[in-house]
């Protein structure tokens, strides 16, 4: 979770340093201010590759978390 005070060194130090753990595969930022995730991965290259996702990819009609498709919400 991204905060304000510590946005700038969690995208910069901080995920240099991670970059250099080869047993890391995966580095999220989730934004406290907007509907907005970043993930990165790395690709079997060993580069980073970002996958970013917005307020389309992230909301989801309440509806479909609770009740989602083959389950039923016990009454």
């Amino acid at each position: 979770m991204l905060s304000p005070t510590t946005e700038a060194f969690d995208r910069g130090d901080k995920f240099a340093y991670y970059r250099q753990m080869e047993s890391l595969q995966e580095y999220v930022l989730v934004s406290q201010t907007r509907l907005n995730v970043e993930c990165f991965r790395r690709n079997p290259e060993k580069q980073w590759v970002l996958y970013p996702y917005g307020q389309e990819d992230i909301i989801k009609p309440l509806a479909k978390i609770l009740d989602p498709p083959g389950t039923q919400v016990p009454g």
